[in-house]
């Protein structure tokens, strides 16, 4: 952590004015007490997350009781907390059960090797794809890969915590490989065990060469959560993944009442049209 601090205050120094991000979100809190920290020192969203081997998502016993965890630290969190499912995958092939995209809010992917990255940006139900920076990975990040991501608007995640022995290189050469593979966009810099302030982990983003957009992996969670009459203007970006059943409802009243305008608008248009041609036909005969 020490090296990345040294990063910040680099930058810091390099641009001297900082603002604050408008919405800032931390998506990889590791434990109830850091969500609740990560709330105290100014995000306004914060996601929980489980870490889950791919072998053991059919193991019925196991997943009731992160349920049980889920609901426990949305009983201690004064505010909305996202559980989030980090799977751990090793082998090219995945099987993502209903029930777990329906308890959690996020759903993402740790890749191992390359079959496993390969099959994390194919496949449509995973948010993000997080690249482990503690140390070198083991695969190549291909560019091929990295757009068929893109293309259904994934998003990549990288973690500032890592331990101090650690050396920052491998978090600066992946920064700078998904900056220029993916132009910049749905990169994600998140924290885990250590997390820094909204303010502090926006300068360390554009100290790596990008700005940090969590935001891209609530709006894709929220299409692929909800209903496809919902449009992202529905909802709004605000209200995105935290839309309950009211909203819901609301927004497909709105919905169903802009399509009874258009019905109605397009019908008027057809008979004004067939009325001004007959007039124009019984003009010409007379």
């Amino acid at each position: 952590m020490a090296a990345i601090l040294e990063m910040i205050s680099a930058s810091e120094r390099t641009n001297k004015r900082s603002s604050r991000p408008e919405r800032s979100c931390e998506l990889c809190a590791r434990s109830a007490k850091i969500a609740k920290t990560a709330y105290e020192i100014g995000y306004d969203v914060v996601a929980l997350d489980f870490r889950i081997d791919a072998d053991k998502l059919s193991r019925t016993c196991e997943m009731n009781d992160i349920h049980l965890l889920i609901q426990s630290a949305r009983a201690k969190c004064a505010k909305k907390l996202l559980a989030r499912a980090t799977i751990i995958l090793e082998s090219s092939r995945i099987e993502l059960p209903r029930s777990l995209l329906k308890s959690f809010d996020l759903i993402a992917i740790c890749p191992k090797s390359e079959a496993a990255f390969k099959q994390a940006c194919t496949t449509n139900d995973v948010d993000i794809i997080t690249i482990e920076c503690s140390q070198q990975l083991p695969f190549a990040l291909h560019r091929a890969p990295l757009l068929a991501a893109r293309k259904r608007s994934a998003c990549f995640e990288l973690s500032y915590d890592m331990p101090q022995s650690t050396s920052k290189r491998h978090l600066v050469s992946l920064a700078a490989r998904l900056a220029d593979a993916c132009h910049g966009k749905g990169v994600i810099l998140s924290g885990g065990n250590q997390i820094l302030s909204p303010i502090k982990a926006h300068e360390l983003a554009e100290s790596l060469g990008f700005i940090s957009q969590p935001h891209l992996a609530l709006h894709h969670a929220a299409l692929r959560r909800r209903p496809t009459w919902i449009k992202p203007t529905d909802l709004g970006l605000d209200d995105i993944i935290f839309a309950d059943d009211e909203s819901i409802q609301k927004s497909r009243a709105s919905a169903e009442k802009s399509r009874r305008h258009q019905i109605k608008k397009r019908k008027r248009f057809l008979y004004e049209t067939q009325h001004h041609a007959t007039k124009r036909k019984e003009k010409k005969e007379s």
